[in-house]
């Protein structure tokens, strides 16, 4: 038989729960979902770009165009490497290759989300001092990916578009939160 029940949720009654320290923990784990989603998209944004840049390098090459073009897409692919690399440890397969490659920022990030997620009875001092610390190191690193696209995007841009080449130019990234 298929009909409607109603249903009450309650907070496990052996525990006490303040809901100011339940608002502060959802408010500290929508944070960091937001700080995740942005660098995701941002990794997810800047490998598009890479790969845009590596393509139109090598058609640069087997055209025999100007040596600036190439020089300006090495440098998109170098300076999207440094700041992935400052963000990602991509050389892991195996949860153990954390002794051979250490956590970036996005695994720190990702280990505080399920901190917070579990920190039923309160946020502790050590949570908040991570979060103020890894809120700090995504702040440096969103202002590396402006850098990067500010500096060596723009100026692929640009040289491309003086080598009056407009079919082989990097789109300008509009909006690297989204992946626009």
């Amino acid at each position: 038989m298929v009909g409607e029940t109603s249903l009450q949720v309650a907070w496990d009654p052996r525990l006490t729960f303040d809901q100011a320290n339940v608002s502060e923990q959802q408010a500290m784990a929508t944070r960091l979902y937001e700080m995740l989603d942005e660098l995701h998209g941002s990794v997810n944004a800047l490998r598009a770009v890479k790969d845009q840049a590596i393509t139109r390098k090598d058609v640069v090459e087997q055209q025999g165009g100007s040596e600036s073009l190439i020089e300006a897409s090495e440098e998109v692919i170098d300076a999207i490497d440094v700041w992935e690399k400052t963000v990602i440890t991509e050389e892991r397969e195996f949860f153990q290759d954390v002794l051979n490659w250490p956590d970036r920022l996005d695994a720190d990030l990702q280990v505080l989300y399920g901190a917070v997620d579990d920190a039923s009875q309160g946020l502790t001092k050590g949570i908040r001092d991570r979060f103020s610390d890894l809120e700090k190191d995504w702040t440096a690193a969103m202002q590396s990916r402006d850098a990067v696209i500010a500096g060596p995007i723009a100026e692929f841009n640009t040289v491309f578009k003086d080598a009056a080449a407009p079919g082989l130019a990097l789109p300008p990234i509009i909006d690297v939160q989204k992946g626009e």
